[in-house]
């Protein structure tokens, strides 16, 4: 996974900064996450230097590490046809719950595509569990990248509300 990521997308769109772990000088550029402390407040994630050796089991789906720049990258090329055929995108993009499956706890009024998010304007991404964010507004070519470096809670699924909703009304000017 890690190879054909490196070949198909990394190096292709100029995502220098993008791999499943960081090691060498780099390492000290990882920022540090935070979770709930049992006491209130957040409290530094102790990862145990997970992100200092190749995972056991890369999934292109988690586990990536990043940077804003190389997100938008990402999320550009995707809006532009860079990445994948038009089509394809817009197959991903196109909600397949049903009436039912709606509302949940983490999509909130969101659907699912194929891989992405799909909120009711069209516009498709993606929550990553360290507090990331990123969507594209299809109809404006809008891309907007959200890194918090928090893992998931109800503040910051708000917050993630209200960016998608703030960032999203911009496009709408």
């Amino acid at each position: 996974m890690p190879d054909v990521l490196a070949h198909q997308v990394f190096r292709p769109l100029g995502m220098r900064d993008t791999a499943f772990h960081v090691a060498g000088p780099d390492a000290g550029r990882l920022a540090a996450c935070y979770g709930d402390d049992p006491a209130g407040g957040p409290a530094r994630v102790d990862d145990g230097g997970q992100w200092a050796r190749p995972p056991a089991f890369p999934a292109g789906s988690c586990g990536l590490l990043s940077t804003a720049g190389d997100y938008a990258r990402f999320a550009t090329a995707l809006a532009g046809g860079d990445l994948l055929a038009p089509t394809t995108v817009a197959r991903m993009a196109a909600d397949r719950l049903t009436g039912p499956q709606h509302g949940s706890m983490l999509l909130g009024d969101r659907g699912w595509g194929l891989g992405v998010a799909v909120d009711p304007a069209g516009r498709y991404g993606w929550d990553g569990g360290f507090g990331t964010s990123w969507f594209t507004d299809p109809a404006t070519g809008g891309v907007a990248v959200l890194m918090t470096q928090r893992q998931f809670c109800a503040p910051l699924m708000q917050l993630m509300g209200d960016f998608r909703d703030g960032a999203g009304s911009l496009f709408e000017q």
